[in-house]
Parts: structure tokens; C-alpha cells; sequence
């Protein structure tokens, strides 16, 4: 389908973009490569690597389709970071969690 040397996993839509969403394995990490395809003639636009360094087949966590911003998912070293596809950049999220007594104790403050 593509000239990518690796697993095709996943594939998402975006209104017009086809996107392939591809593990390469390396000597002892993996990274994630993507085709992107035209949604009408299913002609490849252009493949690219996106930075990340994964290391069980666990680390690659989500693909979603959304029409404004199909993403892609994944944990590197503790921490989780995304990718909107078809885009170069790669964004950190922030994975802090309320413990469940802050938790309730914010509920009841916003009596949510």
C-alpha cells in the first residue's frame, strides 16, 4: 500500500484525509510512522514519522477519528503524549489525577 516498513495497526478518517497509522520496529524501540491517503482516489499524499519511541506493543493506546483532529495516542516513559495526524508536532498531555476523596471533595464544593 505504502512504501512504510512496518505494521499498519490503525485507520482513521478525517473529512477529506485517510490516515494509516503504522508501528516500525527498530533495533530496541519501535516508532510510529503515517500514511496519509486521499479519502476520494485513495492516492498516498505523503507518509511521515512522528517522534516517539514506543516500547511494548502496549505503548500505542489510541487512534481516534474526529473530523477536525483524528489523533493518535501513546505512553513513552510514564508519560502520555498525542499527535494529531497530519500534523509534525507532538504534544505532552497532562495525566495528573485527583485522587477519589479530592475528588469528592471538589464535587460537593461545585455540588457537581
Amino acid at each position: 500500500m505504502s512504501s512504510v516498513k512496518g505494521d499498519p495497526l490503525y485507520i482513521a478518517t478525517s473529512l477529506s484525509k485517510i490516515y494509516v497509522v503504522y508501528k516500525v520496529p527498530h533495533a530496541r524501540y519501535s516508532t510510529i510512522a503515517v500514511a496519509t491517503l486521499d479519502s476520494v482516489s485513495g492516492t498516498i499524499i505523503n507518509t511521515q514519522q512522528i517522534d516517539a519511541s514506543l516500547t511494548p506493543d502496549s505503548d500505542l493506546q489510541v487512534v481516534g477519528s474526529h473530523s477536525s483532529a483524528p489523533l493518535v495516542i501513546w505512553s513513552e516513559k510514564g508519560k502520555l503524549r498525542a499527535n494529531v495526524l497530519g500534523t509534525k508536532s507532538v504534544t505532552a498531555l497532562a495525566t495528573e489525577v485527583l485522587s477519589f476523596e479530592a475528588g469528592l471533595i471538589l464535587a460537593r464544593l461545585y455540588q457537581i
